[in-house]
């Protein structure tokens, strides 16, 4: 698990494009789901975390 704020904005899509990173979720509501959905586009950085394969 990698915390959003721990990461640089390069570094981040980085991850993305070589798709090492492919769910994200929200610690504080305790849900996870795919990067390209509504609700974790919205949820704050300081919530958000990314799975790794």
């Amino acid at each position: 698990m990698i915390r959003h704020r721990d990461l640089n904005h390069f570094y981040l899509r980085e991850l993305i494009h070589d798709k090492k990173v492919t769910m994200a979720g929200n610690l504080s509501l305790k849900i996870y789901g795919t990067l390209s959905c509504l609700s974790g586009k919205t949820m704050k950085k300081a919530n958000r975390v990314f799975f790794q394969k």
